[in-house]
């Protein structure tokens, strides 16, 4: 066996997909607003930044539970999402947003 061959049985051996159970985001927008009279607005469209910033979702590949109060999920907060981020397939990327991760480890 030629060195090119166990080279490539190497990457083959590192570069498996992963299947998450399930990953975190950190919400980036939208972003709350008081307003002078107490009531709070969310400004901008929903984004979420995972693996560090490596992947930015935007509300056309999120699915959301919505949160218990009715308020959108906005920046500062970090959520708990369900999906394969990394999948090759047409309209695979659909992620869940299951809601605000409190103590993820």
């Amino acid at each position: 066996m030629g060195w090119e061959h166990q080279i490539a049985k190497e990457f083959k051996k590192r570069d498996n997909p992963q299947n998450y159970a399930y990953f975190t985001g950190d919400v980036l927008s939208p972003v709350p607003k008081r307003l002078p009279d107490g009531t709070i607005i969310y400004e901008g469209p929903t984004i979420i930044s995972c693996f560090e910033g490596a992947i930015m979702l935007r509300s056309d590949r999120l699915l959301q539970i919505p949160k218990a109060d009715g308020t959108p999920y906005c920046a500062g907060e970090t959520v708990a999402l369900l999906g394969h981020p990394f999948d090759r397939q047409a309209g695979g990327q659909q992620i869940l947003i299951a809601g605000v991760a409190q103590h993820v480890v």
